[in-house]
């Protein structure tokens, strides 16, 4: 049930937020806690990993986040970086 879900969600945001212990530059960890967050519907938890893993993303890329248009959706940015950072 929806329990088991969330203790689910639970784990796997514990492994994501191990690995940007490790590696505080992982944009990659930051977005994936930005998408357990979301599926646990912590909006604000998953804002903010959002940001921090386009911020990375962005610096990788050597993107100012300031030039980044405010009205994009986080994601549609990470998806438009990722693939031109590929």
């Amino acid at each position: 049930g929806r329990a088991s879900e969330i203790a689910g969600y639970e784990a796997a945001i514990a492994h994501a937020k191990a690995a940007v212990s490790a590696d505080p530059k992982a944009a990659g960890a930051y977005y994936l806690l930005g998408v357990l967050y979301a599926a646990k519907q912590e909006s604000a938890a998953a804002i903010t990993a959002f940001e921090e893993a386009l911020r990375l993303i962005l610096a990788v890329v050597g993107i100012g986040a300031a030039s980044v248009p405010v009205t994009m959706p986080i994601e549609a940015i990470l998806r438009s970086v990722l693939i031109i950072a590929a």
